[in-house]
Formats: structure tokens, C-alpha cells, sequence
């Protein structure tokens, strides 16, 4: 017998299932930090207090992690959008992880009353389109799909 969930249409449909709220959820989080009170320029204010100590000692780091945070909500929509679009997806899959990992080392963001975080859950998401693309329901399939499936 025929399994129906052992296509490659079933894979695409659940690439797109994850792809889009997890697009979405980026996108929200980089627009959010540029409408809260004191925009993105307080967002990185406010969070270089969270980097974590070791980093500071490092020399160079404050302009560095100043910078980074300042791009991170930019970084955020972008690769949210890449993400949604299915539009260079391992490249917004690879840009989100990146960002994750960094927040989830700066917050210590491994787990919240025994249960593992949701960046966690989050960053196997990212890494998932990251290493296997968004499938050919996405602009990447239409633009460089192959053709005649």
C-alpha cells in the first residue's frame, strides 16, 4: 500500500507549515523592537546589559556587540522574510540560527521550569530549513525548481 505522507508533496506542504508562522514570528519580533518606546537604539541599550561577562572582557567587543545589537532587528526581518517567502531560504534559515544561538548564549535561554526553551525549539526550525531548503512550495521552487516534477 501507497503511503501518502512518503512524497515529496507532503514534504513540501510541512516545509511550508513550518516555514511560515516561524517567518512570521521573525518578522514580529525585528518590527516589534523598532515600535517600542525608544525604538531599536534603546532595544540596544537596553540589551548589551544581558551580554554575558566573558564577552565583554574580550578586547574590541562593546563597539562590536553594539553594532550587532543595532543590527539585530533588521537581521531579524530580513531573515523572517527570506524565511516566509521561501526566497534564499538557507541563507534566512542560516541568519535566524545564527541569531538565536547568539541570544540564547547572551540569556542562558536552555530551558524554563524543566522545559526545554522556545528558542530551542526555534533554532531546530531554523536549522531545519537552514539545511534542507523550504521545498518547492517557496520561490526558491519556483525560481530554480526542477523542472518536469
Amino acid at each position: 500500500m501507497h503511503n501518502p505522507l512518503k512524497t515529496q508533496r507532503s514534504t513540501d506542504i510541512g516545509l511550508l507549515l513550518a516555514r511560515l508562522p516561524l517567518g512570521v514570528m521573525f518578522v514580529i519580533a525585528g518590527c516589534n523592537k523598532f515600535v517600542a518606546a525608544g525604538g531599536f537604539e534603546k532595544f540596544a541599550a537596553d540589551s548589551a546589559a544581558l551580554v554575558p561577562t566573558w564577552v565583554q572582557k574580550v578586547q574590541y567587543s562593546q563597539p562590536v556587540m553594539h553594532y550587532y545589537l543595532l543590527a539585530l532587528p533588521f537581521l531579524e526581518i530580513i531573515g523572517g522574510l527570506l524565511i516566509v517567502l521561501g526566497l534564499l531560504t538557507r541563507l534566512g534559515g542560516f541568519i535566524c540560527s545564527m541569531l538565536l544561538v547568539s541570544i540564547i548564549l547572551a540569556t542562558s535561554s536552555f530551558h524554563t521550569a524543566n522545559v526545554p526553551h522556545a528558542n530551542l525549539i526555534f533554532l531546530s526550525l531554523t536549522l531545519l530549513l537552514f539545511l534542507n531548503g523550504g521545498g518547492r512550495i517557496s520561490l526558491d521552487g519556483l525560481f530554480w525548481g526542477k523542472k518536469g516534477e
